[in-house]
């Protein structure tokens, strides 16, 4: 058929189309009645004040001391790695509507172009505001809490290339376990399902699905083990001036994910993990889904979640929080070993981790699997767990997650290969949990976020994927009824 006849035809279709009854039916006055009433209840629940979030007090803590406790990698640092603090208050002021201009002239593109995004974020029609997500405050940096978590990313960073599969008698992990007060089994995890069975989700091991073409295994290539980065002073302060993305050394076998670097370098370039388990999922026996199951409809939701997480994240990391990186903390640990008071719990500077790195490197800073380090925005809460926990959220919305996986699977000592688990049962919503806990706590590994920051992260990601689920069962509520939403804490809650 011609162009011209295609469209033709097409036009003919239409012209009949709009005299059909049933159309017309969908056009009624009562339907845009319901409409309206759905939209007006929707702007009801909107608060006339909004939550007013509160912050360590850090920013303002520490302000005449070159505000330590902040993050502001991208503005102009002094040799020492402490931020201008004319730049810093640049760089407040930008966050607050004015001296944008000024700010572009001080900071990095990245930075400058984050800034001006939060300032202008967008409004949601379904779904909760970016701006109305409670977030509790993250411990204040010269806390003993702060001081933990900074342990356990020492800790991880010693132990990125020991295999999973020798966690239960490695030296590095039992001393490792022993300063966190926890087990071989437990360390460097996330509460709940993601402490049943083998560190990685299954989902990280299942095929990559990849419509028509067949399923491929799910292997890529990693960062070289052992080599680390932004291991010198010059080395970090020179990244915080002037933030680049130099190009990682990897190896040249691929391999299923098997050590904390594999899975912090994992986390760092493959966002396709999130789609093949939505494609997964799809594939999944009848048994296993909700009756109201729809692939489509699954993953447009999980995106407008993701959507509304994202914006949530970066409110709360630029306008409220703005909490240091580890890569930072590591340098004040550093600085103290040098000689300096500074503002940090004194439990850190005498962690063994801390000792195995000074003798490892000749410095306590903490070493980072990424070569350009931490990203430039803040660390709190943890963006990549919002992205993981928004979509798996609306994902276990749609299955039945109590469904156990038939074959559990683990890899082997250097990743070349899958071993089955016969004495392991895990829940197909459990694993989803894990998954997304993997997505975040691997940023730990790597380096670049605090254990406080991924559990924030995964709990925000939640929370904007439940208001979406909320506002579409009362849109559909005869196809849905209620939606029924396990959350990572193990509540099952009824939506609608």
């Amino acid at each position: 058929m011609q162009r011209s006849e295609f469209f033709g035809t097409l036009a003919a279709a239409g012209a009949v189309g709009l005299s059909d009854p049933d159309l017309e039916a969908a056009s009624t006055p009562a339907r845009l009645q319901r409409l309206r009433a759905l939209r007006t209840a929707q702007a009801a629940r909107i608060p006339r004040r909004g939550i007013a979030p509160r912050t360590n007090g850090d920013d303002a803590r520490y302000a005449d001391r070159y505000y330590e406790g902040s993050y502001a990698k991208g503005l102009p640092h002094d040799d020492r790695g402490r931020v201008e603090p004319a730049a810093y208050r640049t760089y407040l002021a930008a966050l607050r509507g004015v001296a944008l201009e000024a700010l572009g002239r001080l900071a990095s593109p990245p930075l400058f172009g984050l800034v001006a995004a939060v300032r202008d974020l967008a409004y949601e029609y379904e779904g909760d505001d970016a701006t109305q997500f409670a977030v509790a405050a993250p411990a204040p940096l010269a806390s003993e809490t702060t001081a933990r978590e900074m342990v356990e990313d020492y800790w991880m960073a010693r132990a990125r290339d020991v295999p999973f599969a020798r966690f239960a008698e490695d030296a590095t992990i039992a001393a490792a376990s022993a300063e966190l007060a926890t087990s071989p089994a437990h360390v460097f995890r996330a509460s709940g399902s993601a402490l049943a069975g083998p560190y990685i989700s299954q989902f990280l091991y299942l095929d990559l699905v990849r419509d028509p073409a067949p399923p491929s295994p799910h292997i890529a290539l990693f960062a070289v083990p052992r080599r680390d980065y932004l291991t010198t002073r010059d080395s970090l302060i020179q990244m915080q001036r002037h933030p680049a993305e130099p190009p990682a050394e990897r190896d040249s076998r691929p391999r299923y994910i098997f050590t904390l670097r594999a899975l912090a370098d994992y986390v760092s370039r493959y966002s396709e993990v999130i789609g093949n388990t939505a494609s997964i999922l799809a594939l999944l026996p009848d048994e296993a889904k909700q009756s109201y199951f729809d692939p489509i409809e699954m993953t447009a939701l999980a995106a407008r979640a993701q959507a509304i997480a994202g914006s949530a994240v970066y409110f709360q990391k630029f306008m409220v929080h703005r909490r240091v990186r580890p890569e930072m903390y590591g340098l004040l640990v550093d600085r103290v070993h040098a000689g300096e008071a500074l503002p940090i719990h004194s439990s850190v500077l005498h962690s063994a981790a801390v000792e195995a790195t000074q003798r490892a490197n000749g410095n306590a800073l903490l070493p980072q699997v990424y070569p350009y380090g931490c990203p430039q925005h803040p660390s709190y809460p943890a963006a990549h767990a919002i992205i993981s926990s928004a979509n798996i959220t609306i994902f276990k919305a749609f299955i039945n997650d109590d469904m156990r996986f038939p074959q559990v699977v683990a890899s082997n000592d250097d990743g070349s290969a899958l071993v089955a688990q016969h004495e392991t049962s895990l829940s197909l919503g459990g694993e989803l949990d894990k998954l997304a806990s993997n997505y975040a706590f691997g940023r730990c590994a790597a380096g670049v976020h605090f254990r406080a920051d991924c559990v924030a992260g995964l709990r925000l990601g939640e929370a904007a994927a439940l208001s979406v689920l909320r506002d579409r069962v009362r849109a559909a509520p005869l196809r849905h009824g209620p939606f029924v939403v396990r959350t990572f804490d193990g509540t099952r809650l009824r939506i609608g």
